[in-house]
């Protein structure tokens, strides 16, 4: 899921709050723009994106930073299956976790895995990891609005 404008376009945290105005003497912004929360449709191929969409705020209304803030939540990664695989790459995994949205990327000891499909619940990212020195590596998987890091979450053989 992300948060899109009218015409799909993705719309990030900091455009949101640049496009947003500071009432005085308060923590609350107007919003510069009406945004949506894309979606997956059930059975849909998430290979070429979202293709639902919902109202999250109108341009005009007020919300805090914390409110801001929940529209773009981090990912969040749990596990990895399998937990190891040939240090030439090429091993299909599946990371678990939340908010992992279209568009996210995995690292495997800091080198991006390929083939990247997010399921539609945001809950399984599949990819197929790179080439890596045997031993065991960090599963970094960054969302757009931030990152979480598995330790030593797979383990080139």
């Amino acid at each position: 899921m992300a948060i899109i404008d009218a015409n799909g376009a993705a719309v990030t945290k900091a455009a949101l709050q640049s496009g947003a105005s500071t009432v005085p003497q308060e923590t609350v912004y107007e919003l510069g723009t009406t945004v949506y929360e894309s979606f997956f449709l059930p059975g849909e191929n998430t290979a070429n994106g979202p293709a639902g969409r919902r109202l999250k705020a109108r341009a005009g209304e007020r919300r805090t930073q914390s409110e801001i803030d929940a529209l773009y939540p981090s990912p969040t990664v749990n596990s990895v299956t399998p937990a190891s695989g040939s240090h030439l790459g090429g091993t299909s995994v599946v990371v678990k976790g939340s908010n992992l949205t279209y568009g996210a990327s995995a690292t495997f000891g800091g080198s991006y895995a390929t083939a990247v499909i997010v399921n539609e619940y945001g809950t399984e990212l599949a990819c197929t990891t790179p080439a890596h020195a045997a031993g065991a590596v960090d599963v970094v998987v960054n969302n757009g609005n931030g990152t979480d890091t598995l330790d030593d979450g797979f383990l080139y053989t």
